[in-house]
């Protein structure tokens, strides 16, 4: 039985997730499961090292980001499926993805700021 599969068709017709979203969850737990292998087995030890690898594999914060809410999204469907019986991303935390500072001011923000700095 192919679990992602079944999580991507139950998040497309529940959760109306877009095309854009499903294929990146797809992609995401596709390459989790290649290298992993059965998602359904997985400890929350084996994931945190999994995201960890990524990172050391110079993978950015919000890609990341990204394939942590896949792999939050997919347990939970597992868990309130009674697929698993212990959700093991329960601990997982999103890495935090720094805001780009703008690329530019108006001249009005820069009037703004020298006049907020006195």
């Amino acid at each position: 039985m192919n679990h992602i599969n079944i999580f991507l068709e139950a998040i497309v017709a529940e959760r109306g997730r877009s095309k854009r979203t499903v294929a990146s969850y797809k992609s995401d737990l596709e390459l989790a499961s290649a290298q992993l292998g059965d998602l359904t087995h997985l400890s929350s030890e084996d994931i945190a090292d999994y995201l960890a690898s990524l990172s050391h594999k110079g993978i950015g914060a919000s890609t990341i980001a990204r394939k942590t809410s896949a792999f939050r999204s997919f347990y939970r469907f597992l868990a309130l499926e009674k697929i698993i019986t212990k959700n093991p991303t329960l601990s997982l935390e999103l890495p935090r993805v720094a805001k780009p500072l703008p690329k530019y001011l108006t001249a009005d923000e820069i009037e703004d700021l020298i006049n907020a700095a006195g």
